[in-house]
């Protein structure tokens, strides 16, 4: 398999410049940057949560965990998990847990951790378990602007 096409669409149509990755197959966002020999900090994951108006994609750090509470806050919504049947369905050409942090490529607001806003550049999943979009802190932070963003995480 290889990246996302929808995620590759929307890179290639917002001009970003990226780097494809490729690793030993793994489950988590952790895994994925510790078998491609990435720094773990620079790994930005994915988290869909949604409630009665929709999805929203939380991107943050891989080392750090969702304060949902601190979310909702921010947010003034009352978010919560979404599930993996519906993270299939929303994401029909990435694999479960392999989802890209680019809200935007599948239609769908993103939250992001300004905590990510001190890294130079970024590993991202994309979109299946043995390929990572790297991608630099200019073109990240470009694809974020519109985006709303506070600190939502804590490191585990």
């Amino acid at each position: 398999m290889s990246i996302s096409n929808t995620l590759q669409r929307f890179l290639t149509s917002h001009n970003v410049t990226y780097e494809v990755i490729t690793h030993p197959y793994s489950e988590t966002s952790m895994a994925s940057a510790q078998t491609a020999h990435v720094p773990v900090e620079r790994m930005v994951k994915a988290v869909v949560l949604k409630d009665e108006k929709g999805y929203v994609i939380a991107a943050i750090p891989s080392t750090n965990h969702l304060n949902l509470r601190e979310i909702n806050q921010a947010m003034k919504r009352q978010l919560a998990l979404a599930s993996e049947e519906e993270l299939c369905e929303l994401f029909g050409d990435c694999s479960a847990g392999a989802i890209p942090a680019v809200g935007e490529a599948f239609g769908m607001p993103t939250i992001w951790d300004e905590q990510l806003a001190y890294e130079p550049d970024f590993y991202l999943e994309g979109g299946d378990h043995q390929e990572l979009v790297h991608i630099s802190h200019y073109d990240f932070m470009e694809m974020m602007k519109s985006c709303p963003h506070g600190t939502f995480s804590a490191h585990n």
